[in-house]
């Protein structure tokens, strides 16, 4: 009679085992809102102007923006906000613009991606 004790005794803690790891999830952390922002302020044929803001008050604070992929400044900032004007645009074209937050010349958080278009010459 001593082996169905045991089976059932295996049984009853091969069952809570399972039903410990299974029961068992990991949190899941909601996104972190972006530390940095970049908003389209106006346009003109061959230039626009952009706004970044850190909507925080921690270092790092050296930043880069990107024009479809490609680097046009990197830059240490010193207020919360400030706005930039890129220039040698071409008309009536589409640029995709990026802010990235650096450290140590590694991304630490990026903006969304801001579409910005350049008017017509007529």
């Amino acid at each position: 009679m001593k082996f169905p004790n045991v089976v059932l005794k295996l049984l009853f803690l091969l069952s809570i085992i399972c039903s410990h790891i299974s029961c068992k999830e990991d949190p899941v952390d909601p996104p972190q809102p972006s530390t940095i922002q970049l908003a389209f302020e106006d346009a003109s044929c061959t230039e626009t102007w952009l706004k970044v803001t850190l909507t925080d008050g921690n270092e790092p604070r050296t930043i880069t923006i990107t024009r479809d992929g490609q680097t046009v400044l990197t830059a240490r900032m010193t207020a919360n906000d400030t706005t930039l004007i890129d220039t040698s645009l071409l008309p009536k074209r589409s640029y995709t613009y990026l802010a990235v937050r650096l450290n140590n010349n590694s991304p630490v958080d990026t903006s969304p991606p801001l579409q910005v278009t350049t008017m017509d010459t007529t």
